[in-house]
């Protein structure tokens, strides 16, 4: 998505800012471009879809754990770190 990709070279920049989650940083609903859909998007709407769920994402990681069980030991090994740091900013 251009917005995205808008924020991320503002944010390079130090034109724009990020909040830290425990899925990683996302940007501020004010730090992202709406000109053309404001009618339809507004920075309301933004902050409950840049909401993090924890349960949501603990039930996420259920998942990505049976998919590398059917992996096996062919994946890497810092996947399942990343997976077991990310439960832990989860709670």
């Amino acid at each position: 998505n251009m917005r995205v990709l808008e924020w991320i070279i503002n944010r390079c920049e130090g034109k724009a800012d990020a909040v830290e989650t425990p899925i990683g940083y996302e940007p501020k609903p004010e730090d992202l471009n709406l000109e053309g859909i404001e009618d339809e998007v507004s920075v309301e709407t933004l902050k409950d879809l840049l909401n993090v769920d924890p349960a949501l994402w603990k039930e996420e990681c259920k998942g990505i754990h049976e998919f590398y069980a059917e992996i096996g030991d062919k994946g890497p090994a810092a996947l399942q770190q990343s997976l077991s740091d990310l439960e832990a900013r989860l709670g």
